[in-house]
Formats: C-alpha cells, structure tokens, sequence
C-alpha cells in the first residue's frame, strides 16, 4: 500500500484501517496509544508489548522526553538491537501467536 508522503499518512492509515485483534509492530508509542483503544495487538521491533496497562506510563515517559530535547538535552538515542533485543520479540510473538491459536 502506497500513502501520502505527509508527516503522519502512514499513522494515518493505519489507525483509519486496523480492526480488532489486528497485529501491528512498530517502535511508535504515540501509534500505539491510538490503536490500543481499537484492540490491536501492539509490540515494538525489541518484543515489547503495549497494553492498556502500560501505554500511560510510556506515553508520559515520551512526551517528558520530547520536553527535555525542546530544552536542549539531547539523549544519545536508542542502542542497537540485540540479540536478546530479537530474542524478546520471538518470545513475544509465540506468546501471542499461541494466544490466537488457543494453546
């Protein structure tokens, strides 16, 4: 599917077309919010799930992050994936894969 090259098109369809129980990987927690009000599925490229018990806290967390760089601080980013990074993810889809299909 192609969108427009605008700012938030992709968020944009995505959320316009995501249904209940839909599976999205993606590292945007702001996406994330979004979508978890609609039952999607929401896990980052390192294996972490988002639920509604934990989409608040990471929600808090970005918007203090975006307050320090308005401010000037600037962290060094995110680290590299790891290994573990790739093995949390498997994890995390087995889990969930297991879950649809009943195990």
């Amino acid at each position: 599917m192609f969108v427009d090259t605008g700012k938030e098109a992709a968020d944009l369809y995505i959320v316009n077309h995501a249904k209940e129980n839909d599976l999205v990987i993606s590292q945007d927690i702001g996406l994330a919010g979004l979508l978890l009000k609609k039952g999607v599925v929401f896990i980052t490229p390192r294996g972490k799930q988002y639920t509604e018990l934990n989409i608040a806290n990471a929600l808090q967390f970005r918007y203090l992050s975006a307050k320090e760089r308005r401010s000037g601080h600037f962290s060094k980013g995110p680290k590299k994936l790891s290994e573990d990074d790739i093995l949390n993810f498997i994890t995390t889809m087995k889990k969930i894969l297991s879950k649809d299909a009943g195990d």
